[in-house]
């Protein structure tokens, strides 16, 4: 099995990471994905067909639960090389140990803190409810 290696040379020398030209294209990356968006929640296929397929409805739902812990931590875990693998195998492992990492830092930080906003916000809303006095 042979593997394709594109190699692109230093990093620095790709167009894309040019300033200017990064610039422009994070302004239309986000631009695309905001239009995009209105498309995606009227879509009949994403909101039905895709709920049929339970693994991808799973990893989908699991993916947009865990965001903000893979945005604080991909970049120490891609940073991690197994130099004994391919490179495709070496990207999945990587992505096993973030959604891994994200997944305990999930369940054993943000979910319980979530909670506790969640009961201080009710009780904060209680007592203020409490405290007002009407006078007649």
């Amino acid at each position: 099995m042979s593997i394709l290696v594109i190699n692109l040379g230093e990093m620095k020398n790709i167009y894309i990471y040019n300033t200017y030209r990064k610039v422009i294209w994070y302004f239309l990356i986000s631009i695309s994905i905001a239009l995009i968006i209105p498309f995606i929640e009227q879509s009949s296929f994403l909101n039905t067909k895709i709920k049929t397929i339970r693994p991808l409805f799973y990893f989908y739902t699991w993916t947009s639960i865990l965001t903000y812990s893979i945005y604080l931590i991909h970049m120490f875990v891609f940073e991690i090389n197994f130099n004994n693998y391919p490179l495709g195998i070496n990207i999945c492992f990587q992505i096993l140990i973030l959604y891994a990492i994200c997944f305990l830092v999930y369940a054993l930080f943000e979910h319980p803190m979530l909670n506790l906003r969640e009961k201080l916000s009710l009780k904060q809303y209680v007592n203020t409810i409490k405290s007002f006095t009407f006078k007649i």
